[in-house]
């Protein structure tokens, strides 16, 4: 009876249905669940055997070797179609590894190497451990090294003159992925880290030098993103933020008189090349005929700071007269001088932990 079923799924009987069924009805009546059980799994096996064949036809006629190869391999030896299915796993294999060859030979880009390299490894998947494919994919990935390599050197070289280190990185970094013990893109490496490093610092320098913080924290997050394992922009971000000075204007004025904060400015830097920020600017006057008039700031600080830093300097419209600026920490004069105009920019604050109170002043003497 089995037999007459192989043949029923080789002519694809529409009957085959029934003819389970009444198999079902038969051993259930003499309760051989167990031979039935068999019989139908092997039935079961010779219908996707048969559909697995069909598909596979269908696959090779299209050129689909891959997915020929794999519908191939599901016929059963069972399956009168076995031996042609055998065959022509043979003549797919040949022709899905030639077609493979032929796709991946002679790369000349790095998006073909990468293509080629994709194509090669997933046909490997599909044929493990063939020979050929596995000679081409040594070949791509030693070919696709040396490019990679000698993109570095190149680009690398030209990016960092052009002060783009993170392009530089990121290109000796997938250099030395295909090249892990190349000493001389290590050597390149850690010059490029080196030369960054002292780069960055010269411009935190140069943003410190005019009490741009802003600007020389904003930098050093990005240079530590670049550079992540630098243990010296690490430190050098650390050490920034905690000598950040705090602006005057982000600080509140308890009381005030004749002093004024300067948010715009047309020259930003005098003759003596100091600069100027507007915003963090405060002018402070006195009359120079009455001494009701005389200016003063008062800060209350809260004990959170032990030194002023920044820069005074005499108002562009200032008049020739003698008057005296002192600036007190907790009762005790911290800075005095005799001075002969009457109005003057203060533009300082640096954080550390004392005075409870700031008192600027500035008399008419």
């Amino acid at each position: 009876f089995v037999k007459r079923m192989h043949v029923a799924l080789n002519k694809r009987d529409t009957n085959i249905i029934s003819m389970k069924c009444g198999l079902v009805d038969y051993y259930d009546n003499d309760d051989k669940t167990k031979q039935l059980e068999e019989m139908l799994e092997e039935l079961d096996e010779l219908r996707d055997s048969k559909v697995a064949y069909e598909e596979a036809e269908e696959q090779y006629e299209a050129g689909n070797y891959s997915a020929a190869l794999a519908q191939y391999s599901q016929v059963s030896e069972n399956d009168s179609n076995y031996e042609d299915a055998q065959s022509k796993i043979e003549s797919c294999t040949e022709k899905y590894r030639q077609d493979i060859l032929e796709q991946t030979e002679n790369p000349e880009t790095k998006t073909e190497y990468e293509e080629a390299i994709s194509l090669v490894t997933i046909a490997l998947g599909v044929l493990p451990g063939d020979e050929q494919l596995t000679e081409r994919l040594n070949l791509l990935t030693e070919e696709y090294a040396a490019l990679l390599k000698s993109e570095a050197l190149e680009q690398g070289t030209a990016y960092i003159n052009e002060g783009n280190y993170a392009d530089a990185f990121e290109l000796i970094n997938e250099a030395l992925e295909y090249n892990e013990e190349d000493s001389e893109l290590i050597s390149f490496l850690e010059s490029s880290q080196s030369a960054y490093e002292e780069y960055i610092t010269e411009q935190v320098d140069a943003y410190i030098a005019v009490y741009d913080y802003e600007s020389a924290l904003a930098l050093l997050e990005t240079a530590v993103s670049t550079l992540p394992d630098s243990t010296v922009l690490a430190e050098l971000q650390t050490q920034t933020e905690e000598n950040q000075p705090v602006k005057l204007c982000d600080m509140k004025i308890a009381e005030s008189e004749n002093y004024e904060q300067i948010t715009e400015l047309v020259i930003t830097q005098d003759s003596m090349g100091n600069q100027y920020n507007p915003g963090n600017l405060f002018k402070v006057s006195c009359s120079r005929y009455t001494d009701i008039e005389n200016g003063y700031a008062k800060y209350y600080l809260n004990k959170e700071y032990t030194k002023i830093k920044g820069t005074i300097v005499a108002s562009d419209d200032s008049e020739i007269t003698g008057c005296v600026l002192t600036i007190y920490g907790d009762n005790q004069i911290l800075y005095t001088s005799d001075i002969k105009v009457n109005r003057f920019f203060l533009s300082f604050l640096e954080p550390k932990k004392l005075y409870l109170y700031i008192f600027i002043k500035l008399l008419k003497l």
